[in-house]
């Protein structure tokens, strides 16, 4: 059997009933449905039964202590050419480190479980959709009329190991395969 796998921060209720009203108004979005908003730590991408179990095992020997997040602002990847629109996040000094060191020490079990790197770098945000011929212009003034999102903030207590698969022509599904408990 093979997974497709990722760490990520799920996000409570409370704060995607937050982001679901920001799902309107730009031409070519493909607006991500509520149970697919999460916050991705590190993708590890496909891999068979035994690699998937070495992950978990490494996984689970993460250590971070909890803290508090809140999103805030909303911007896009891809400045010439966009691609995704998502919303930020915001924190303390203390809670960014902590999200930095979580971020790192999933890409430290990655590689001990023998995942090549990621090439890309962690900007923490959430996907609240994928562009498809968005123009830029819109893309640029809806992004600015959002400029105002502030989330409440919430306390990250664990993170989540997902296993991605998809049905043809539906949204990916994630499954949560795991809880591991920030201590």
């Amino acid at each position: 059997m093979s997974y497709r796998l990722f760490a990520a921060l799920e996000l409570p209720c409370e704060i995607c009933d937050a982001l679901l009203p920001l799902q309107t108004g730009l031409k070519g979005a493909l607006w991500r449905p509520r149970e697919n908003l999460h916050m991705t730590l590190r993708y590890f991408g496909a891999m068979d039964e035994q690699r998937a179990a070495d992950l978990d095992g490494e996984l689970a020997l993460v250590t971070v202590k909890p803290f508090d997040l809140q999103l805030k602002s909303v911007d896009w990847f891809g400045k010439a050419d966009p691609k995704v629109v998502w919303a930020g996040v915001s924190a303390d000094a203390t809670a960014l480190a902590r999200l930095e060191s979580l971020q790192s020490k999933c890409e430290r079990a990655a590689r001990t479980s023998g995942l090549g790197p990621d090439k890309r770098n962690f900007q923490p945000h959430v996907t609240l959709a994928y562009l498809r011929d968005a123009a830029m212009d819109s893309v640029a003034s809806y992004c600015r009329g959002h400029q105002a999102l502030q989330t409440e903030t919430f306390q990250v207590t664990h993170f989540t190991l997902y296993s991605s698969w998809s049905r043809q022509g539906e949204t990916n599904i994630y499954e949560a395969l795991e809880h591991y408990p920030l201590v």
